[in-house]
C-alpha cells in the first residue's frame, strides 16, 4: 500500500509533553524541605506515589492534573512517623 502526502500550508495546535519523573521527584523533595509554598508544573503521574509517601511527614501537597502546590516544612520540622516509610515503591 502506498500513501502520498501533500505539504500542508500550515499546522496549528498545542502539545504538552509530560515532565520527566526524576526531575519532578527532585523538585518535589526540595519543595517539601523548603518553608512556604512551592508550585511544580507539568509533573508526571509517576510522582503520585512519592506524594503519598511524603504526606505522613506533615507536608501538604495539592494536585490538580499535572500541577502541584506544595506547602513545605523546614528540614527540622518534618513530623516523625511511628511506621517506617517505604520509598522503594516510589520509583
Amino acid at each position: 500500500m502506498s500513501v502520498q502526502l501533500k505539504p500542508a500550508r500550515r499546522l496549528r495546535g498545542e502539545i504538552t509533553v509530560p515532565g520527566e519523573h526524576g526531575t519532578a521527584a527532585r523538585a518535589l523533595l526540595l519543595a517539601c524541605l523548603s518553608p512556604g509554598e512551592s508550585r511544580i508544573s507539568n509533573a508526571p503521574p509517576a510522582v503520585i506515589p512519592l506524594c503519598e509517601s511524603l504526606r505522613p511527614l506533615g507536608v501538604e501537597i495539592r494536585r490538580n492534573n499535572g500541577d502541584m502546590q506544595v506547602l513545605g516544612r523546614n528540614l527540622g520540622s518534618l513530623e516523625p512517623t511511628p511506621e517506617i516509610l517505604d520509598f522503594a515503591a516510589t520509583g
